[in-house]
């Protein structure tokens, strides 16, 4: 098998490169005739996706990201050399994202007016700072929340609270409660609207949501360095860092942030990375660490459960036909982490009086009744949300779901029990994605981002070409990465995903 992947690597497909281009072309040219003949990505009349008014200005701001893409690319290929320089490629990774996230942050077009709308509209993710503000008590809070979730939406005016658990709430409590330790992160959160001085309780909110804002930027961040942990587990470092890379940084992402679903990114990662190195390493204290983990990730929200619905079944089914090794996995993984789980969710509810059950059944029939209640959008509108995700996935993972495919027309796939395990993740993923678009109100470029980490190491993980990667492998990863970022910023610039933009110019800010 290594002398097969080294052949390959040896004679790289020149398809390859083909591929790539198409995977970074085709959707940006899709994206940009959608957006000039302005067809509705969405349902008109109930819910779509805008084309951003400031077009022009957001593609000015384009030059800058593409000069980050060539510092992240230039950081993924020096990671595919010897230990000196794969830390010096693995510092201009974390610089370059760290640019990236500041980029996503001050590139919209006057960035202060779109964020101060965002921290308070309650259908966006400012809903939860909103209710941070009520919190008095977050033990009272915890304990009625089962009942809080069944609030209808009209008295909540948005469903964002509602629909999921209080995990998102309890972040931007601390951020308020940050704020009453040191009430100058209120002046400075507010300094770019100083010489406007707003009331002092709009001062207040707004300070509240943008610290909100910026620890989620920050947990979106965080997700790299675990993601190329857990992508270590199975790929080589190269391919690691590209993983983490494309995962991190997507059309979706840099649309999104700061958002509660990118930072989720982080709460996907720490299970995954926790699971993947009780069942490489067998190490029991790492099944405990994943369970542990578990139940926070719940805590924000319900998509966890289904991240684990299809991680779990593609680890036991990849080790078929050795008992000895699947015994391995139940006994130094599975029970340990299900064990942890339980005890965290009891210790939730001994010494928080938090029902984590009820309120995941709670935070699910408020979602069920919102997406296919009797004013639900037809299940036929819905099933557009597939084209969306994939309009907007980004260039790595149509380049990696095309190399698998005509991989395997020449052996470029291995068979191993981390083949077959990235083989069911996408099975998983696929089937799992599909029996739940009927919940997600067209919102699958948003929602679907937690498993884009499966669906990325899904693919590579089967890639022969990329187990031992050659030093024209490593080139066409760091072209993958400078394409990922470059193609992601240009679909950035055509779209006003939150409306912010477009309700300022038609003076319709909360109607």
């Amino acid at each position: 098998m290594q002398n097969l992947a080294k052949k390959l690597s040896d004679a790289e497909p020149r398809r390859f490169w083909y591929i790539l281009l198409a995977a970074a072309v085709v959707p940006l040219l899709a994206v940009g005739l959608l957006f000039r003949l302005e067809v509705p990505l969405g349902c008109p009349g109930r819910f779509v996706y805008l084309y951003s008014p400031f077009s022009a200005l957001r593609l000015r701001m384009v030059p800058i990201a593409v000069l980050i893409a060539i510092v992240l690319g230039l950081g993924t290929w020096l990671v595919s050399a010897g230990t000196a320089r794969r830390r010096v490629g693995l510092v201009l990774i974390t610089l370059g994202a760290a640019a990236l996230a500041v980029w996503t942050y001050f590139a919209p077009p006057i960035h202060f007016m779109q964020h101060f709308f965002n921290v308070h509209s309650m259908s966006h993710d400012g809903a939860f700072a909103i209710e941070a503000l009520h919190v008095q008590s977050v033990p009272d809070y915890l304990r009625a929340f089962p009942q809080h979730a069944r609030t209808p939406p009209e008295r909540m005016r948005g469903t964002r609270v509602i629909s999921n658990p209080p995990g998102a709430t309890l972040l931007a409590v601390g951020g308020e409660r940050l704020l009453r330790a040191w009430p100058q992160l209120v002046e400075l959160a507010n300094r770019p609207h100083a010489h406007e001085e707003p009331p002092a309780e709009i001062r207040r909110s707004t300070a509240v949501g943008l610290v909100f804002f910026w620890t989620l930027i920050v947990l979106w961040l965080a997700a790299g360095p675990v993601l190329y942990l857990a992508g270590r587990l199975l790929l080589p470092p190269v391919v690691a860092a590209t993983y983490s890379v494309c995962c991190v940084l997507s059309p979706a992402t840099l649309l999104f942030t700061p958002g509660k679903d990118p930072a989720q990114l982080l709460t996907v990662a720490v299970p995954l990375y926790f699971w993947l190195l009780a069942c490489r390493r067998g190490h029991v204290w790492a099944a405990v660490l994943a369970g542990v983990a578990f139940i926070p990730a719940c805590l924000v929200s319900l998509v966890h459960i289904w991240i684990a619905a299809i991680v779990v079944p593609a680890s036991l089914l990849s080790v078929r036909g050795s008992a000895a090794k699947l015994r391995r996995v139940l006994l130094r993984v599975f029970l340990p982490t299900v064990t942890a789980a339980l005890f965290c969710g009891l210790g939730l509810y001994f010494l928080c009086d938090f029902d984590l059950l009820a309120t995941a059944r709670a935070v699910a029939q408020s979602q069920a009744e919102v997406t296919r209640g009797p004013d639900a959008m037809p299940l036929a509108w819905q099933l557009l949300g597939v084209p969306l995700f994939l309009l907007l996935a980004g260039p790595a993972w149509w380049a990696v779901m095309l190399w698998l495919g005509v991989a395997g027309d020449e052996g470029g796939r291995t068979r191993d029990s981390d083949a077959r395990f990235g083989r069911y993740l996408l099975i998983g993923s696929a089937a799992i994605m599909l029996a739940t678009i009927g919940f997600t109100n067209l919102e699958t470029p948003r929602l679907w981002i937690p498993f884009v980490p499966l669906l990325l190491l899904g693919g590579l993980s089967q890639l022969a070409l990329l187990r031992r990667p050659a030093r024209r492998s490593a080139i066409l990863l760091a072209v993958l990465v400078f394409a990922q970022i470059t193609f992601s910023a240009l679909q950035w610039s055509l779209m006003d995903m939150r409306e912010a933009e477009t309700r300022q110019v038609d003076k319709r800010l909360y109607g």
